[in-house]
């Protein structure tokens, strides 16, 4: 423990992100710690040294940050202060002990966020506003009719599509930091990696897209920037792909135009239709990646207007 001695806490979880997060994890990953820490944990305790940082101080701190933040962002607190002291515990040994070990998650009062999910008639704005021309659509209709996430809209290759047999490869997903593409060739989780069944709507609007490219490849000659694996499906209209920055403008028309809503909310709603249908929780979380059936049930299994109307039914004609 002698360099733990004149170490402070700032620089013990620089040398985790550099040595453990930065080797192991995705990109997303390593910016989302490397932020809790510069931001948040590095201004207030990192001057510490690392030999005092004690398990009183990391609870106290964390209950102060309950009057601040939301519960989610409190437990990422918690989850980088729980991962990192416990490396520097059992890989560094700087530590004999790891002091987050009893220390327990402030408990919130906050009610559970109700998903957001589009409407018939939102939907058919949404397309109305982005038609098949416009090269938001596509991603748009990958989310509705697929649940895709954003990221692995963006990462679609057509090699990953098979118009045949009615299915998609999902296997990357797309980064893009400060409007710079990475196309990750691994997706955000094992669960992540699946097929996905498409019907007529999609595979005509990818039939459509693919037509598109050709007619933009012919015109654009050397200019049309081939991208791999058979191209981007999800492109700029040159062959460059899309980033999620350029899709913020979706997000801002939906806050404008409804009042609210995102991209993810075209995923909530191809799920949440799926579950009105009665489609089982298992297929809804394979279709969706979810590394856990929990998961979707904590969103995708609440009372929607329609399931409450169906039982008001029921009710009236057993009893």
């Amino acid at each position: 423990f002698t360099m733990a001695a004149t170490m402070t806490f700032h620089a013990a979880l620089d040398e985790w992100l550099k040595k453990d997060v930065c080797v192991n994890n995705k990109q997303a990953t390593i910016d989302s710690y490397n932020s809790i820490i510069q931001n948040h944990i590095g201004p207030d305790l990192g001057s510490m040294p690392l030999k005092k940082v004690t398990t009183r101080m990391l609870q106290d701190w964390l209950n102060a940050q309950r009057t601040r933040y939301s519960r989610s962002t409190v437990h990422s607190f918690f989850a980088v202060l729980h991962t990192s002291l416990s490396w520097l515990v059992s890989n560094r040994q700087y530590l004999p002990d790891n002091p987050m070990t009893n220390v327990t998650m402030p408990k919130f009062d906050e009610l559970p966020k109700k998903i957001r999910v589009f409407s018939a008639d939102e939907m058919a704005a949404i397309f109305h506003r982005f038609p098949s021309s416009h090269r938001f659509h596509l991603p748009i209709a990958l989310a509705y009719y697929a649940g895709l996430r954003l990221g692995e809209c963006l990462a679609l290759t057509w090699d990953q599509v098979n118009l045949e047999k009615g299915t998609l490869t999902i296997t990357s997903t797309m980064y893009d930091k400060k409007g710079v593409p990475t196309r990750a060739r691994t997706p955000k989780s094992s669960h992540a990696a699946r097929t996905i069944t498409f019907g007529h709507k999609l595979k005509r609007l990818l039939i459509r897209k693919k037509w598109q490219q050709k007619e933009a490849r012919f015109q654009g000659g050397l200019f049309y920037k081939e991208g791999p694996d058979g191209g981007y499906v999800c492109d700029r209209g040159d062959g460059r792909p899309l980033t999620s920055n350029n899709l913020r403008y979706f997000g801002l028309w939906c806050k404008e135009t409804f009042g609210s809503g995102s991209f993810h909310c075209l995923r909530h709603t191809h799920a949440t239709m799926l579950r009105e249908q009665g489609v089982g929780l298992d297929y809804i979380a394979s279709r969706l990646g979810h590394s856990s059936m929990y998961t979707t049930a904590k969103y995708y299994d609440a009372i929607t207007d329609k399931r409450e109307k169906e039982v008001v039914e029921l009710i009236d004609k057993v009893f």
